[in-house]
């Protein structure tokens, strides 16, 4: 083989071996950026998830924001009312006009309400063990914590439906709570009672009156346990509304 001939081979050779390495390059560079691509898409397909999981659960604690709101008017007026009724004798109540005796009526043996928000979105996550996976850490925090602090609601609650329970019984017994559904309409008439006796008749036993009054506890010890979680769910609204990008929730006061 002449010089010439072997100059000319080592140069093929060359050539090749260097059109080998690039074609190497270009394999391996596709391949990484074929992977930062599905990597890239992932991150977006996730982040659009948790957007997602993150819009439901603020929609779920909107309404839970609404029901709140209801709640505490309602119970802080049978507070309210129950405090009044008990501080009433005979003579009283003898001199009360109708419509008031009614309104006395209607919230103080009415019941006070429960607090029962809508958690179905954040349930979601927790079942799916998907919570810890948002990136906001402090605010999976607080959101796992949510179901906790409604579990010890529950606990309080339990008391608010013994003791309503219990001041329906005294309505039946005495007669009064189809006198007080013909007041309102609910049946025919005509009523036996006028609103003042009906309310007499229900305050006439003291152990009566103790039922109403453990009621009244009752209302105001969830008020109390509501109080926090008032603070607790407008802190969340806000985090929630930061992390989404909005400024505003709609849901909660202004």
């Amino acid at each position: 083989m002449t010089d010439e001939s072997s100059s000319t081979l080592i140069q093929r050779v060359g050539e090749s071996w260097g059109s080998a390495f690039r074609d190497m390059v270009l394999i391996v560079s596709s391949i990484l950026i074929a992977f930062s691509l599905e990597a890239w898409w992932d991150s977006r397909s996730t982040l659009h998830e948790e957007r997602a999981a993150l819009s439901a659960v603020r929609d779920d604690f909107r309404a839970a924001r609404q029901e709140l709101d209801s709640v505490l008017v309602r119970n802080e007026r049978v507070v309210e009312t129950v405090g009044v009724v008990l501080a009433l004798n005979s003579e009283d109540v003898a001199r009360l006009a109708p419509d008031s005796a009614l309104q006395l009526l209607h919230y103080a043996y009415g019941g006070g309400l429960t607090f029962d928000p809508p958690t179905g979105a954040l349930q979601a996550l927790l079942f799916a063990g998907t919570l810890g996976d948002i990136r906001n850490h402090i605010l999976a925090a607080e959101l796992s914590a949510w179901p906790g602090l409604m579990d010890e609601i529950d606990e309080d609650q339990v008391f608010i439906i013994d003791s309503f329970n219990r001041l329906q019984d005294i309505r039946v017994r005495t007669g009064t709570m189809e006198q007080s559904m013909i007041f309102r309409g609910l049946l025919p008439g005509p009523a036996k009672m006028s609103q003042s006796e009906v309310l007499a008749a229900l305050l006439a036993a003291p152990q009566d009156r103790e039922i109403l009054a453990r009621h009244m506890a009752s209302v105001q010890g969830l008020l109390d346990e509501l109080g926090d979680v008032d603070r607790r769910l407008d802190a969340l609204l806000e985090q929630l509304d930061a992390e989404l990008g909005d400024s505003v929730s709609d849901g909660s006061r202004g």
